[in-house]
């Protein structure tokens, strides 16, 4: 498992600037959009497989989906896998190193991706039940409504596993609970959802 290295404005030595970007000039108004945070989308390239995405290019807000790289009844690991359902991101644990002068820098930030699948076919629980192993040979990517979330290459997990919690009650539901978790400096890219 390596550190994500997603871009950055980063200095990377100390005779650097960082250098905001520019932001809207007025923000106290009522017409900016808000989008929906939940998760929707899950995308699983395994090594060796060819990616969901192409003309992912830093500084550029679209990426062109390849909907022919994803074959959900692949077994040879040679496609992409495309999983719905809904999750989220939690704020992420920081690691914290102590600097001269009484500074403080935030040097790694461990995300966990928690996504809910209600489809627990025969397919899906095996699917879910591989999870279990804990291989971390391949890259992911999530979205929400409006964005995908990643880099060029995806994302490395630092772990994966799944779960299949039986809720007691009547109105319990079957589902599968799949937990990825991955380490960077900075949070991933982000691109306009495109439409497969």
């Amino acid at each position: 498992m390596a550190l994500n290295n997603f871009p950055s404005l980063c200095p990377t030595d100390c005779n650097g600037t960082l250098n905001y970007p520019a932001i809207e000039a007025d923000q106290d108004c009522t017409s900016y959009t808000i989008d929906y945070s939940e998760l929707t989308d899950l995308w699983i390239q395994p090594t060796g497989a060819t990616a969901p995405f192409s003309a992912w290019v830093t500084g550029v807000y679209t990426v062109t989906p390849e909907p022919a790289n994803i074959d959900n009844t692949d077994i040879a690991n040679a496609a992409s896998k495309w999983l719905v359902g809904a999750g989220g991101v939690a704020v992420p644990d920081k690691t914290t190193e102590e600097l001269p002068k009484r500074k403080d820098r935030i040097s790694l930030r461990t995300y966990t991706v928690t996504f809910n699948i209600p489809n627990v076919s025969d397919a899906m629980y095996e699917f879910g039940r591989s999870a279990q192993c804990g291989d971390t040979s391949f890259t992911f990517w999530y979205a929400n409504l409006t964005h995908v979330f990643g880099s060029a290459t995806g994302i490395e997990p630092k772990s994966f596993d799944c779960d299949f919690p039986l809720d007691e009650g009547r109105d319990g539901r079957t589902r599968m609970v799949m937990t990825l978790t991955f380490e960077a400096k900075v949070d991933p890219e982000r691109r306009v959802k495109p439409t497969f």
